[in-house]
């Protein structure tokens, strides 16, 4: 399990071959192999007999803050499976594994975002044809998209902004006459609709980057979105998958009129007042069960889940002939 440290004033120290956890509320002992990795982000002090148990069964400790952002991190230089992941990484998303997973990751999207059309349009019995029709045509672009395509990362950029266009094109006509939308403005948004998008977007970022960390990737080594020293490549690639939780949370706080011109001042920017309200909705989206394969979870688990799932499946993927 991975551990989560939170509570100012934690000392987590070593008794026999126990982690031993102590703060105000208490003491709790834990086997060491019951753990794959402690994330604190509470201000908390280690003994150095924490840390080598820690590091002698390669356990990574991590630093996150206030927001769950891991900024850093203590573990063995011994080649563990966190090394081998990331060499697979760079050499397997360079080739045609890459393109067909965020070929998977890209129509994955355009799905939840023609479901959530398709549910508006529905709950107000209107016609929902050309939606379906419009969705499919990019998804069947999208399928018949080469992979030996000389500008096959440009291409699905372009198909991927032609969904995203039209999604945004048919919601602005279903908000809320109160609030204006003309599109979505990812910089320098003034407009309360697109600044509560901005907002939840940073939030599942975090969200998102903390599940690859801790499944042992790096964020900066990603697919189709491009890579530099700034750009966390991966998490822009991944996230696409979940973005779905941003577009049907700020849809439904607008349309339930859960949002009030009061939480915003004149520079558009939201309170703290209205960051309460947001939060909470998303946080209860966060905490909303799905099923899948049978079992109950969690979207917020899901995000670590399918993070995991990817480590696993690239981890055990047959390398290139060439390699």
């Amino acid at each position: 399990m991975d551990l989560y440290i939170q509570e100012n004033g934690t000392k987590l120290s070593k008794e026999k071959n126990h982690f031993v956890i102590s703060n105000e509320k208490g003491t709790q002992k834990l086997a060491v192999d019951t753990i794959d990795s402690i994330i604190i982000q509470g201000r908390s002090s280690l003994t150095t007999d924490f840390i080598s148990l820690m590091i002698e069964n390669k356990i990574p400790i991590y630093l996150a803050d206030y927001f769950g952002n891991i900024y850093g991190k203590v573990w063995s230089n011994s080649l563990d499976s966190s090394a081998i992941l990331r060499r697979q990484q760079i050499i397997l998303f360079q080739g045609n594994y890459g393109k067909k997973l965020i070929k998977k990751w890209i129509i994955r999207k355009i799905e939840t975002q023609k479901k959530h059309l398709l549910k508006i349009l529905r709950r107000k019995s209107l016609d929902a044809s050309e939606i379906q029709e419009y969705f499919q045509s990019i998804e069947d672009k999208i399928n018949l998209l080469e992979l030996q395509e000389s500008h096959f990362h440009e291409t699905l950029l372009g198909y991927e902004g032609l969904s995203s266009r039209y999604y945004y094109k048919i919601l602005k006509d279903h908000i809320p006459a109160t609030w204006k939308f003309h599109g979505r403005k990812n910089y320098g948004a003034r407009d309360p609709y697109n600044v509560v998008l901005n907002y939840l977007f940073g939030v599942l970022y975090s969200k998102v980057e903390q599940a690859l960390v801790l499944a042992g990737f790096d964020v900066k080594i990603g697919i189709l979105h491009g890579e530099s020293r700034k750009a966390d490549s991966l998490l822009f690639d991944f996230i696409e998958i979940f973005r779905f939780l941003v577009f049907e949370t700020c849809f439904s706080l607008f349309s339930k009129k859960l949002i009030n011109k009061s939480f915003f001042n004149e520079e558009g920017r939201i309170l703290l007042e209205g960051k309460k309200i947001i939060l909470s909705e998303f946080y209860k989206k966060l905490r909303t069960t799905v099923e899948q394969n049978g079992e109950k979870i969690s979207y917020e688990n899901l995000i670590k889940k399918e993070a995991k799932f990817l480590a696993k499946e690239v981890l055990t993927h047959e390398m290139p002939d060439f390699i």
